[in-house]
């Protein structure tokens, strides 16, 4: 999210968090304006490889609800941040998935973050609007919660609802560049369309 016009109409379909990427190679590079406090959402600051210092430094600028990890992070660093952040911040730690054996990559994390993200292994950090294959979930064994990212569009809900109900560890979506009109502005309508289709499909169960 990169506009706070696009936020607050956005606000109103009441997503669980926000995320602002705080990358400068992204393209989608949070232009660090004033944050409100959203009645219905958290906020997540996105950093790729950063110093400590610096996410501690913008975490309280922004009151950061969560951050989220999505470079090569290991556990000794993310212990070290953990220890460093107020409480009830949470933690995210962002996985590239292409195969089975990737999921092993969670294991390390799994006493040290509240959340994992998979996304698609691309040459990118996120945002490549590629899926990964979403049966290779049925090899995920890890005690933390995931959010599957990675290319979903809105035609996706009935699928993902199903995904939902079979796989316990599955926490939620991240949506990104196929809800967008550019790169950090998001389309209302596509999000309040999907976010309406999750619900009809879940009402069925």
């Amino acid at each position: 999210m990169n506009n706070l016009e696009n936020l607050s109409a956005l606000e109103m379909l009441k997503p669980d968090y926000f995320g602002f990427i705080c990358y400068p190679k992204s393209p989608r590079n949070f232009a660090r304006f004033a944050l409100p406090h959203f009645e219905y959402s958290k906020k997540v600051g996105v950093f790729v490889n950063e110093d400590i210092y610096q996410i501690l430094k913008l975490q309280n600028q922004f009151q950061l609800d969560a951050i989220q990890l999505h470079g090569d992070e290991q556990d000794d660093y993310v212990f070290q941040l953990k220890s460093q952040l107020p409480q009830g911040v949470e933690i995210f730690k962002a996985i590239s998935i292409s195969t089975k054996e990737d999921f092993k990559k969670v294991l390390p994390y799994e006493s040290s973050v509240n959340l994992i993200i998979l996304d698609t292994k691309t040459e990118l950090r996120g945002g490549s609007g590629q899926k990964f294959n979403w049966n290779l979930l049925d090899h995920y064994d890890s005690s933390l919660p995931f959010l599957l990212s990675g290319g979903i569009r809105d035609v996706d809900a009935e699928n993902i609802v199903d995904l939902f109900k079979s796989h316990d560890k599955m926490h939620g979506v991240d949506i990104n560049s196929k809800f967008e009109i550019e790169p950090g502005l998001k389309d209302k309508t596509k999000v309040e369309r999907f976010i309406n289709s999750i619900e009809k499909y879940a009402d069925r169960y």
